[in-house]
């Protein structure tokens, strides 16, 4: 790949906007980014955005958050075209474009709001994925659009049974990263964590402990919260340092004491203190602490 990357270099001022966005994809799809070869087709495509068409953009921006590579002036010409052309665009061209910009940190009201107003023409159409990675693109970019967020927890809701478990831990985490607060939306996450809990990871766990942790329904709260405790004892070697310290973290804001869970959890950390961050050791220490 390497020397497909000098080749490119070589010869992007030649390359058409398919030509940038496939290698794009084809080098986020092995997790290798190649700076200088990123630029060069970034130049390029900078150069013919107005020929680009939604799958191309899609799978540019894409490989961008794959590959973790940002280039300001591109992103923001990038999404100052997703509207003008947001009607050619496919359910999941427009859920791995937010997803895509939401993990870039790249906050894009206009281009938001803009699949926003093409959601209902669309809606039905979404597969679980899609919604999951949708609510992701708003949550990551801090944007609380109550209409998009209304629609997505609306289609949501019918369909969290289909929902993976890691589909399902995202959208419940996405809507709490918003502060969104729609009961019957909420009422039937609740319902499915309850249903699933046996069959959740380490991580699931703790982005659902940090989510509900927020729910401002208390008896809501600490139905699944409880019901997380349990299933952390039984599965507490398996959980990392972040693990440990979201899931303490998530107890502690929530005020619900679980003392079988937290005397397991500190044996844990005993453990693993070596491998623990600051910050996770910071938001362990002050969970003990309020607890």
């Amino acid at each position: 790949m390497c020397h497909v990357a000098e080749d490119v270099i070589r010869k992007a001022a030649d390359f058409g906007p398919q030509h940038c966005s496939n290698v794009a994809w084809a080098f986020g799809t092995v997790s290798l980014l190649e700076h200088e070869m990123m630029a060069c087709l970034g130049t390029a495509l900078h150069r013919n955005m107005s020929e680009l068409n939604c799958q191309d953009l899609s799978n540019f921006v894409w490989s961008c958050a794959k590959l973790t590579w940002s280039d300001e002036p591109l992103l923001d010409a990038v999404a100052a075209e997703v509207p003008r052309k947001i009607a050619t665009f496919t359910p999941q061209n427009v859920a791995i474009t937010a997803w895509s910009f939401g993990c870039l940190a790249k906050a894009c009201e206009p281009m938001m709001a803009a699949i926003t107003a093409d959601l209902p023409s669309k809606l039905q159409q979404f597969g679980t994925q899609g919604l999951a990675n949708l609510a992701h693109g708003f949550a990551k970019q801090g944007i609380k659009n109550e209409a998009a967020l209304d629609m997505i927890a609306a289609q949501a809701s019918q369909a969290l049974p289909r929902f993976t478990n890691q589909e399902f831990s995202t959208c419940i985490w996405s809507f709490a990263k918003l502060c969104y607060s729609n009961q019957g939306f909420i009422s039937a996450a609740v319902a499915e964590s309850l249903q699933r809990m046996g069959e959740l990871t380490p991580q699931d766990l703790a982005m659902l402990a940090w989510s509900f942790a927020r729910c401002e329904c208390e008896a809501d709260k600490k139905r699944v919260l409880d019901a997380i405790s349990w299933e952390v004892m039984k599965s507490i070697s398996d959980l990392g340092p972040q693990d440990l310290a979201n899931i303490s973290w998530a107890f502690a804001t929530a005020d619900v004491e679980s003392a079988l869970m937290m005397s397991a959890i500190s044996k844990e950390v005993v453990n693993k203190a070596c491998d623990f961050e600051a910050q996770d050791l910071s938001n362990t220490s002050w969970a003990f602490a309020k607890l």
